[in-house]
């Protein structure tokens, strides 16, 4: 439509004029025949076109920080499950009571050769504390590549939509400089003709080359857009086409039930987490007031003989050792005060998270209920308005009823508006992304 309305723009305006079709721009007259021309819709979907699901995958199968927090929680699964295994026993050996004269084994009764273990059996309930405290960390670690894999999908979704716009506004704005060159075209000619003034055509050509800059200024955005999307999935997918329309997304869910949905956010879930472990190491602050034991089992060889010619006979030894926490006050009391802070601070760092998130859900909501506001009027109103305006513009100007300063601003404003309803289309296609991010859903 838009195509067509372009061609029968320059035709009008050179009618208008009363030039000569020798003069006419060509293309004026094929882009008019190309629109009349069937369309042919054989044609299978192009697989060059990076969709925006396709985009997510590419991310998600290439971005090494999901695998780094799997690796991570995979190695505090396998510290807690060691945690829970008893200190290895030790190996004694060694000789008593060995004459220093002779240093014979033989001279004396009482000297032995030993041998033995020592086992060492720690503080009760310290084993599955801590177990527990490094299961909770690994909970940490799942629950952050969750959150990386939503950051993942969220960016990719953002800079998709960020790229298509900038290429839709590029579309808008080359569409607008052809009309602008029929301008120049027409203008010059009814200069030459004696039919216009110089001013007229300064200001066509003005407006093109404005026109032009703020191509290359949008150039310069889709470089940005399309460098930023090449971090996720790599460059050369990130320079492929986009299609020409953004995939249609459903409208979120009521506010109420997105905050409870926020519940389990997966930075709720690792501070939820961190709680756990900030518990489990009370408990293992609170262990340290229990003894810990160990156990010792030797077995003394006495290789001497007695007088009598019989052999000694070999002496075994059994001995415990207890620590006894009798001074606490500055050592295992301090340890559960330090433990109990911790408690504290992770239990508000989970309130905290949970009223950002809530914030946040909250404030882009009302922006997205704003948007489909304001996106209405254009679809409703603005859009077409500013089509008639324009056309209204071109009938006045060729009845010599309104100057070329009038069309060219109704030109202008015509872009604008086309404009500014693709970036709200593309702002809240992005707040909704905002939105499904927050609250775990697809689009």
């Amino acid at each position: 439509m838009y195509t067509l309305m372009r061609a029968a723009l320059g035709a009008a305006l050179l009618f208008a004029a009363n030039v000569p079709p020798a003069v006419w721009p060509q293309n004026a007259v094929a882009e008019a025949e190309a629109v009349a021309a069937p369309v042919d819709n054989s044609a299978t979907e192009n697989p060059a076109i990076l969709t925006l699901e396709e985009a997510e995958r590419l991310a998600l199968a290439a971005d090494p920080g999901i695998p780094m927090y799997g690796a991570r929680e995979a190695a505090f699964q396998e510290r807690a499950v060691a945690a829970l295994a008893l200190p290895d026993p030790k190996l004694l050996m060694g000789f008593m009571a060995v004459p220093v004269d002779t240093f014979d084994l033989e001279q004396e009764p009482m000297t032995q050769v030993q041998v033995g273990l020592m086992q060492h059996f720690p503080r009760a309930g310290l084993l599955e504390h801590t177990s527990e405290q490094l299961q909770a960390k690994a909970q940490v670690q799942s629950a952050q590549s969750h959150q990386r894999r939503r950051q993942v999908v969220r960016e990719v979704r953002r800079l998709w939509m960020e790229l298509f716009y900038w290429n839709r506004a590029e579309s808008v704005v080359r569409d607008t400089i052809d009309l602008f060159r029929q301008m120049v075209d027409v203008t010059t000619s009814q200069y030459s003709h004696g039919r216009s003034n110089m001013q007229d055509v300064l200001r066509a050509e003005l407006e093109l080359n404005l026109l032009e800059e703020r191509r290359i200024r949008i150039g310069q955005m889709q470089d940005q857009a399309r460098a930023g999307l090449s971090r996720w999935i790599g460059e050369a997918p990130a320079r492929r086409a986009l299609p020409d329309e953004p995939p249609e997304m459903d409208s979120p869910a009521e506010l109420r039930a997105m905050v409870v949905a926020l519940e389990l956010h997966p930075l709720v879930e690792a501070q939820a987490a961190q709680v756990k472990a900030a518990e489990s190491a009370l408990g293992v602050a609170r262990d340290k007031y229990n003894s810990q034991w160990t156990l010792s089992v030797l077995y003394g060889l006495r290789p001497g003989t007695a007088p009598d010619g019989s052999e000694w006979a070999d002496f075994v030894s059994v001995r415990v050792t207890v620590d006894l926490p009798f001074f606490t006050e500055n050592k295992q009391d301090r340890g559960v005060q330090a433990g109990l802070m911790d408690l504290q601070a992770a239990m508000w760092g989970k309130n905290d998270v949970m009223r950002a998130l809530q914030s946040s859900l909250q404030e882009q909501h009302a922006k997205w209920t704003r948007l489909m506001e304001r996106l209405s009027v254009y679809d409703t109103e603005l859009l077409s308005l500013a089509n008639n305006n324009s056309e209204a513009s071109l009938r006045a100007y060729q009845n010599d009823v309104a100057d070329f300063s009038t069309l060219v601003r109704a030109r202008i404003m015509e872009l604008e508006t086309r404009l500014k309803w693709w970036r709200l289309r593309i702002d809240l296609a992005q707040t909704l992304i905002q939105i499904k991010s927050l609250v775990g859903e697809e689009l």
